[in-house]
C-alpha cells in the first residue's frame, strides 16, 4: 500500500479516536462533528487510494493469499521487500506551465466573491468577471 493511503489511514485513526475522547470529556457538538468529518475525510481519502492502487492495476491478491502480517504492512509498519513495492500511486507526470498570472487573478475573483458575501453583492460583479476571464486565461493557457 502507497505511504499517502497509510498516512491517511493513520489519520483516520487518530482523528476517530480523539473524536471519542473530546465527546466523553466536553459533550460538545459543534467540535465533534468537526472532528469526526475530518475523520470521515480521511476514511474516504483511504478508500479511494484504496481503489486506485489495488483496482485500478487489476492487481487484487485473494484473501487467502495474504501474508499473516498484512496490518502491519498496511499500517506501514512492515515494509515488503524486492520487486514487490509499489511506487506511491504511480502517476503519470502532467505538463504544468511554468509561470502563470491566472491563480493570482484567480485568487482576487475569490477574494471579492468572498467579501460580497460579507459588504453585500456590489462586489460580486467584478467578482465573476474576474473568475470567468481567470478561467478562460487558465484552460487556454494549458492548451498552449
Amino acid at each position: 500500500m502507497a505511504e499517502e493511503v497509510r498516512f491517511f489511514l493513520r489519520t483516520a485513526i487518530y482523528t476517530l479516536g480523539i473524536t471519542t475522547i473530546y465527546w466523553f470529556l466536553s459533550y460538545e457538538i459543534v467540535g465533534s462533528t468537526l472532528l469526526l468529518s475530518l475523520g470521515l475525510a480521511a476514511v474516504f481519502f483511504v478508500a479511494v487510494g484504496y481503489v486506485m492502487i489495488h483496482h485500478a492495476s487489476r492487481d487484487v491478491v485473494p484473501d487467502d493469499t495474504r501474508p499473516a502480517n498484512a496490518i502491519q504492512r498496511t499500517l506501514g509498519f512492515d515494509e515488503p521487500e524486492g520487486d514487490t513495492v509499489t511506487p506511491p500511486l504511480a502517476l503519470e507526470d502532467d505538463m504544468i506551465p511554468s509561470s502563470s498570472v491566472w491563480p493570482l487573478v484567480t485568487a482576487v475573483a475569490a477574494l471579492l466573491l468572498g467579501l460580497g458575501l460579507i459588504y453585500g453583492g456590489w462586489m460580486w460583479g467584478p467578482g465573476v468577471v474576474l473568475a470567468v476571464v481567470a478561467l478562460w486565461g487558465w484552460v487556454t493557457q494549458l492548451y498552449d
